[in-house]
């Protein structure tokens, strides 16, 4: 009984603000399995920014056309990318406007490159020109329509910069019909195109 007695006062008196290590034990703590350590970057996904076509009366999204778009990891120099060919491409909806009316092409979140340009063709002739504009490094053109009454396509093909860090280029074609100004021709709006336009002969 004393033997037992003078062992419980051992442990007791170990225990009062001494450290005790186990047999064989190095007395260092235990080394436990660390978290992976995130950087803080992952790959955005590798879609090219849309493009819009914005008026008084709304904004129409241009219908997709080829693009290649990459990336690289500011942190690890890796980099990733991505490209996809639609071929011609037509708009799937047009924005009703009358002359004068004020109209805006906009890349959000993108600045643009040199030889980024708007080509205005006549709906559904992919080979036609009947303008060229120049997109502004701000990826927005502020457009006062000045064109004759009639249906039109405009194609965008910009080399852009975005603020998620992707770079590359995108193209979209934008579909606008300009009315008569007469009065039974002055609706404003956005419409679909539901049948695909012919290409109209030139005229002698």
């Amino acid at each position: 009984m004393r033997l037992v007695l003078s062992a419980l006062a051992v442990l007791a008196l170990a225990g009062c603000g001494t450290a005790t290590t186990a047999p064989g034990s190095s007395g260092e703590s235990p080394t436990l399995p660390q978290p992976p350590v995130s950087t803080g970057t992952e790959t955005p996904d590798l879609k090219a920014p849309p493009i819009f076509l914005v008026s008084a009366v709304g904004k129409q999204r241009a219908t997709e056309g080829s693009s290649c778009v990459t990336y690289v990891d500011p942190d690890t120099g890796k980099g990733a990318g991505a490209c996809g060919d639609t071929g011609p491409i037509v708009p799937e909806a047009v924005t009703v406007v009358q002359p004068g009316d004020n109209v805006i092409v906009t890349i959000p979140g993108a600045q643009l490159k040199r030889d980024s340009s708007l080509v205005v063709r006549p709906l559904g002739c992919a080979r036609r020109e009947t303008r060229t504009l120049d997109l502004p490094a701000t990826g927005e053109l502020h457009w006062p329509v000045d064109l004759e009454p009639g249906p039109y396509q405009l194609d965008v093909f910009a080399l852009f910069e975005a603020d998620s860090g992707l770079s590359g280029d995108v193209t979209g074609s934008l579909g606008l019909l300009v009315g008569g100004n007469a009065k039974e021709n002055d609706y404003r709006g956005i419409v679909s195109v539901d049948l695909p336009y012919v290409c109209p002969p030139l005229q002698p």
